[in-house]
Order: C-alpha cells, then structure tokens, then sequence
C-alpha cells in the first residue's frame, strides 16, 4: 500500500437517525400486533444496515481513491490514473444518501448535499460526498499530480506510428482537464 495522501471519515448522522426512527416504528408495530418478525426482525435488519452505512471514508494514496462505507463491506478503489476530472458540487435534496444513480452518474454518500464529482477516462461519472471541504484543495494537488505522471507516461508510450494524432489529443485533454483543476 501507498503511502496516504487524504483521509477522512464521516458519519452519517441522517442515515443512522432515519434507521433508529424505523426500528421503533418497526418495534411498535409488532408490539401492537403481537408479531415478532417486527418486533425482532425490524431491530435486527435496521441494524444490519445501519453497520453498513453508518459512514463513509474516502483515502487518497498514491495510486487509488478509494472509499468505504460503515464497516467495508461495500467499497470502491479507483486507480489514479483513471480521473481526468474532479469538481466540487451541490446535490439536490431529493438525491438523498446512500448508493444510487442519478442523472450525473452514480452517488455514494451519508449525510448533507456537497459531493465532489469524479469524471474518468471512460467518460463514466460519479459523485462522492461529503469530504471535508478544507481538505480539498490539498485533496486535488494528489490527484492533479497523477495526471502530471499519466500525461508523461503516455507521452512515453505513444510517441510513434499511426495513433500520432489520437495522442496529441488525448495529452491536450489531459492538459485541458489539468489546468481546469488547479
């Protein structure tokens, strides 16, 4: 592993709140009709969930963002190289927490509207939310760094034969998408 360039957990007060809401419910709706799938199978599936989801941690290392929820079951690494854009965004309220896709391409977040939207190579699109906006800045120096070693790296690799004119666009987009970052 590389060495850690951004760390940063944060806990998802909405969801854990909204799932200890149903629980009761759930509780009280078995109490009052004697049914013990609610008054245990509610507690026990809320709570199954809330592990999963309680927060998010989002690393930058050298190489990959990464991030996780509650206790890392679900999880994502994506390679560096990979981003040709970062950009700081507000999502509307009705996208609300957790994982699902919205307009802008999938979003993985637990509490709040700010997210950073992720564009990569593929022109594939994600939103990941909320970091710690002071970290930011410092956040995209990591990532704007590895744009600076791809844009060498394929300069290296792609310097000949008859994909001349595909390299010199993608090495301009590279540059374009660097140079919007900082």
């Amino acid at each position: 592993m590389s060495a850690l360039r951004y760390r940063h957990t944060q806990f998802g007060a909405v969801v854990v709140g909204s799932l200890a809401a149903s629980t009761l419910v759930l509780i009280g709706l078995g109490l009052a009709y004697l049914d013990p799938i609610f008054t245990w199978g509610g507690p026990i599936l809320m709570g199954s969930v809330a592990l999963l989801f309680y927060n998010l941690t989002v690393e930058i290392d050298a190489i990959h963002l990464s991030f996780r929820f509650g206790i890392g079951w679900i999880r994502k690494r994506v390679p560096l190289a990979e981003i040709v854009a970062v950009q700081p965004v507000r999502n509307f309220w009705w996208y609300g927490w957790g994982i699902h896709h919205t307009p802008h391409g999938w979003l993985y977040n637990v509490s709040g509207r700010e997210a950073v939207e992720i564009t990569l190579t593929s022109g594939k699109r994600f939103r990941l939310g909320p970091t710690n906006r002071e970290s930011w800045p410092r956040c995209w120096v990591s990532v704007s760094l590895c744009f600076r070693v791809s844009v060498c790296a394929e300069f290296r690799v792609d310097d000949g034969g008859a994909g001349n004119g595909f390299f010199i666009f993608r090495v301009l987009t590279r540059l374009k998408y660097l140079l919007h970052i900082l």
